[in-house]
């Protein structure tokens, strides 16, 4: 009952500090709010009418009087203060409410100029009241918003009165810890405080302690969405006390039951009532499962009633399943323009929109990074990735649109339901796609692409808009945009004629490392199409279709590394002259050129590269880091080149050499007694289920099942 009532503060106290970060996101996200923190210097005569609604929306926060004391914004800019109170200068508003010998006007004024999140300080008011400040900071996200801290005043003595529920006897005692080490609020337990430690409080049920004198039960609990912890200390003489009390009840009470219990079989028995006999008849009606040996008729209901539960449990994970699947199976209907019914069959599969127009946005999401990762870790990252913008976008959006996010292979493609009559909304729906990306690239370190379509009329409309968004994906690597707008980009027009016949020509000597043909065969493709009248985006165009003919020649030649050595900006910037980037260009020509006969005289001078690569390996195939990259970054050569030469000298992929090398010595070692955990180390496997699954593809059998036949 204890432990019960301690989880139930934990989960209140919980649901009232998630309370108070929800009000502090929706101050943070508001308008007016991140107008007003990006005023410098003083605000004027016209900002106070901003200041006068600020002060209003902050009045009319829905939130228990109980537990709020007040609500304000600290501008870091401005050193004002914005509060439930009134609006006044930073200074008076500490005179009023916090001065006092603890803290210092310049402490105060400190604290808020800095950066914070979900930061919380415990700090006297005026009255010496201790009071909780919940602190968030307004940082510059788009054309609005500056430089502020929103800060909500807690009476702690709200959660004194939840602790007062909880104590059922006077020599209990009731602490919360914050992460700093400080009480947050105690029942009972002032004498506590010097001998519990932050760090040495660990989650679980009662541990033993001498405190206080005496021995005691102890139990911690953590906060499920913050580093508070949640602590009991109970003498042991009261739980030793109620045992006794306990014992004589249970004694009483088995006597009782004996009597009763002998009377009530009595009863049934000559009533000829037999339950578990009428049981086994309904289950036998239904399961023909016969009963195993040694199995009584209890056992076997036991098992049926389990194998029955499992099933049905079984059945409501795949109706959920299925239930989602259906749900983008009309999604993407609507995308393809393969759904011809309304919008009343839509909410029928959870479909939430509305009339009006639409817009679909795409999101597609970097993966560079997963490059050297192996596949499954890296569906899981890009898995993860389309979650997190997924809740984000939503979560920003749907308070003011009606959205629905699909996935479709790698993208992430959001559908935004725009009203009749509304307006402004694209540049809305911009600045929180950028907030969204920045977020992701701050906090996640990952980008978000974002692809806009046009807005159009009915349902129909979803096809017509995600054609439309459709289109922008030849421009991602075109524009240095994170956010490309199909408004922005559909009178576009880019013609260029480009023959495969000289795409060959040029990769051929690119492939030889003639640098001098290769510019003289794309000196000719630039002045057939370069006019005095002709427009700086045919020549992008143009030279990004010879920018992939280079990449192409250099991956023919074993080169695919040159393209991270290259600044594509040089090449693509709107702020580059048409001569500038053929300089460039052919710079680049230059420097492919050189490698790449550079390598070809090293191959030439070197036919022994295998054997010291192989050596280099069995050296080195512990390391869990090991691959084809890095063995090829330790030679100094690029990971294509290094295996196509070695394929082409011993007639197999290094990758398999080195899977091969790997499980002939797990095996050894397996037969030596090692355990599967410690061959998995030993080998350059980094957990033990990657390491069996691999094993069992080589060899055909668990490393178990092998150590079980040695």
């Amino acid at each position: 009952m204890n432990l019960g009532m301690l989880e139930m503060v934990r989960d209140e106290m919980d649901q009232r500090v998630d309370e108070i970060g929800r009000t502090a996101q929706r101050v943070a996200w508001d308008f007016e709010v991140q107008k007003a923190s990006n005023v410098k210097g003083q605000f004027g005569e016209e900002d106070q009418m901003l200041l006068y609604r600020i002060y209003r929306s902050l009045n009319n926060i829905n939130i228990s009087e109980s537990l709020i004391q007040d609500v304000f914004i600290y501008f870091n800019n401005t050193q004002y203060v914005v509060s439930m109170n009134g609006n006044m200068d930073a200074s008076l508003f500490y005179d009023l409410y916090y001065a006092g010998p603890e803290v210092s006007f310049e402490s105060f004024r400190d604290y808020m100029g800095e950066i914070h999140f979900q930061d919380i300080w415990m700090i006297p008011n005026k009255r010496n009241i201790s009071t909780m400040l919940y602190s968030m900071t307004i940082l510059n996200l788009g054309s609005y918003g500056g430089d502020a801290t929103i800060v909500i005043a807690v009476n702690t003595q709200a959660f004194q009165t939840l602790l007062d529920s909880m104590k059922w006897n006077e020599d209990m005692n009731i602490l919360i810890f914050n992460e700093s080490g400080d009480v947050m609020t105690s029942k009972g337990g002032d004498d506590l405080v010097t001998q519990l430690k932050y760090e040495e409080l660990e989650e679980g049920d009662y541990q033993k302690r001498e405190l206080l004198g005496e021995s005691c039960a102890m139990a911690v609990r953590n906060s499920g969405n913050s580093d508070w912890k949640y602590v009991t200390v109970i003498p042991e003489r009261i739980f030793e006390n109620m045992l006794i009390r306990i014992r004589n009840y249970s004694l009483l009470g088995l006597f009782a039951c004996i009597l009763l219990g002998f009377f009530i079989s009595r009863y049934f028995a000559l009533k000829h009532y037999n339950p578990i006999k009428n049981l086994m008849e309904t289950f036998k009606g239904h399961v023909k499962q016969p009963m195993d040996q040694g199995e009584d008729e209890f056992q076997w209901l036991k098992r049926q009633a389990e194998l029955f539960f499992m099933e049905k449990m079984d059945l409501d994970r795949i109706l959920h399943d299925n239930q989602k699947s259906l749900k983008n199976y009309y999604l993407y209907q609507l995308l393809e323009a393969s759904f011809h019914g309304t919008l009343e069959e839509l909410q029928d599969h959870n479909i939430d929109l509305g009339e009006g127009g639409f817009l679909t946005v795409i999101f597609q999401i970097n993966s560079e990074k997963e490059a050297e990762q192996s596949q499954e870790r890296s569906v899981l990252e890009m898995e993860l990735r389309r979650f997190i913008v997924n809740n984000i976008f939503k979560e920003l959006l749907e308070e003011y649109f009606k959205v629905e996010m699909v996935e479709v292979g790698q993208d992430l493609i959001a559908i935004i339901n725009i009203p009749e009559g509304v307006m402004g909304y694209d540049e809305f729906i911009r600045k929180n796609i950028e907030q969204v990306q920045q977020m992701t690239e701050r906090k996640f370190d990952f980008q978000a692409i974002a692809l806009v379509g046009d807005i159009c009329q009915g349902l129909y409309g979803i096809h017509t808009s995600y054609v439309h968004t459709r289109e922008l994906t030849e421009y991602v690597q075109l524009l240095e945009e994170d956010v490309i707008a199909y408004e922005e980009v559909k009178n576009r027009q880019v013609r260029c004629e480009y023959s495969i016949e000289a795409e060959h020509k040029i990769i051929n000597a690119v492939k030889a490392g003639d640098a001098s043909l290769a510019k003289e065969y794309m000196e000719q493709e630039l002045n057939k199409h370069i006019s005095q009248d002709i427009s700086v985006e045919t020549v992008r165009y143009l030279t990004f279709e010879l920018m992939g003919t280079l990449l192409k020649g250099a991956e023919a030649a074993g080169s695919g590394r040159f393209a991270q050595t290259l600044d594509f900006g040089q090449f693509f910037s709107r702020r580059v002259s048409i001569e500038e980037m053929k300089r460039n260009f052919f710079g680049a020509v230059d420097t492919l050129c050189e490698e790449i006969a550079r390598e070809q005289r090293e191959n030439e001078q070197d036919n022994s590269l295998s054997r010291r690569v192989e050596d280099y390996i069995e050296k080195n195939f512990s390391d869990p880091d090991l691959n084809i990259s890095i063995t090829a970054q330790y030679f100094d050569i690029t990971p294509s080149y290094l295996s196509s030469v070695y394929k082409k000298q011993t007639g197999r992929s290094l990758l398999d050499y080195i899977t091969t090398l790997r499980m002939n010595r797990a095996e050894e070692l397996l037969r030596q007694d090692y355990s599967v955990l410690e061959v998995a180390s030993m080998t350059g496997f980094r957990d033990s289920n990657t390491f069996i699954r691999r094993f069992k593809k080589k060899k055909g059998i668990t490393p178990g099942q092998l150590k079980k036949n040695t």
